[in-house]
This record gives C-alpha cells, structure tokens and sequence, in this order.
C-alpha cells in the first residue's frame, strides 16, 4: 500500500509532528479509514491539513487505490 501498510506512523524521514511519531500507530486498513475520516481527532496534535473524509466509500476507494501503488 505505497509502502505505509504495516509502517510505524511518523517514522520516515519527513518531518512529523511529535503526536504523529508518538501515536503508537502502525499503519492498517483500519487505522488509515479512521484517520482518513478526521486525521485532527484520530491523532490530536497532528500537522496534517486534510479536513478528512467523511464518506466511508470514498475512503475505502482511497485505500484501495494506495493498495494499487
């Protein structure tokens, strides 16, 4: 899944926030839907300016698309 199934989260190189490299998350279809759908309230204190998706068609579509990279 462009190579962040099964990653720590915040753990390439990029510059994260500090609540993203602390979050404890490894990367699985279920965590990616959730914070798909509000990245602000699944990891609270995150620098990500994604407002979110709230239909859960279009984040399954979103993950299945990365599945393809």
């Amino acid at each position: 899944m462009a190579g962040i199934s099964g990653r720590a989260a915040g753990a390439t190189g990029f510059k994260y926030s500090g609540a993203m490299k602390k979050s404890g998350i490894t990367w699985t279809d279920k965590h990616l839907f959730a914070f798909i759908k509000a990245p602000a309230k699944y990891v609270a204190g995150t620098r990500m300016s994604f407002a979110g998706l709230d239909s859960e068609q279009e984040r399954s579509n979103l993950i299945a698309y990365l599945k393809t990279l």
